[in-house]
């Protein structure tokens, strides 16, 4: 049986941290450049889940040698990871396809063992925080608790979390943020 995509997180020979985007049969999909802090891979890999579904975030390269590659790049132009070095387009235009089908997986290995994935508006973000508070959460997705009420989703019901509440994480949690204060001229 072949088990399911997932990412890596580890620290490289730099002491920089990296993670890997890996099918099924544990070949790497996707490669990181590297980042000054566990937190900052882990957002990477927020944006690759953003981002991967998108055709036009994948920008088609040549090497030196002839050899086609990618590059996968956040709406705001960053590169967020690379492919190999494959042996044909053909070869680089599977490989996109992989990284849209898996990139989206929330399972992350290696790093820590309390990492979490949660969604705030629909958006997929990582932590490794074992507790948030609701202003953590909502600064998560660039939000001020100051404009923003959050809401921890639970089916059809909603549980308001304040900016000081703590809330204790796990996979799968759904957050939704909706302007509050609203002041008309």
């Amino acid at each position: 049986m072949i088990s399911k995509s997932y990412y890596t997180v580890f620290t490289g020979k730099d002491s920089q941290y990296y993670f890997n985007l890996k099918a099924g049969n544990h070949e790497i999909i996707l490669q990181s450049e590297g980042y000054k802090n566990k937190q900052n891979a882990l957002g990477g890999i927020s944006s690759v889940q953003k981002n991967c579904i998108d055709d036009e975030n994948y920008i088609r390269k040549t090497a030196k040698d002839g050899s086609p590659y990618f590059v996968l790049e956040a709406k705001n132009g960053e590169p967020i990871g690379k492919s190999e070095m494959y042996s044909s387009e053909q070869m680089r235009d599977n490989g996109i396809e992989s990284v849209k089908k898996n990139g989206t997986t929330i399972v992350i290995k290696g790093g820590s063992k309390h990492t979490f994935q949660i969604t705030i508006n629909k958006s997929p973000y990582t932590v490794d925080n074992k507790e948030m508070s609701g202003a953590e959460i909502l600064a998560l997705a660039n939000l001020s608790s100051n404009q923003y009420s959050l809401f921890l989703v639970k089916g059809v019901s909603q549980e308001e979390i304040k900016a000081t509440d703590t809330v204790k994480m796990k996979n799968g949690l759904c957050f939704q943020a909706i302007i509050s204060n609203i002041q008309f001229g």
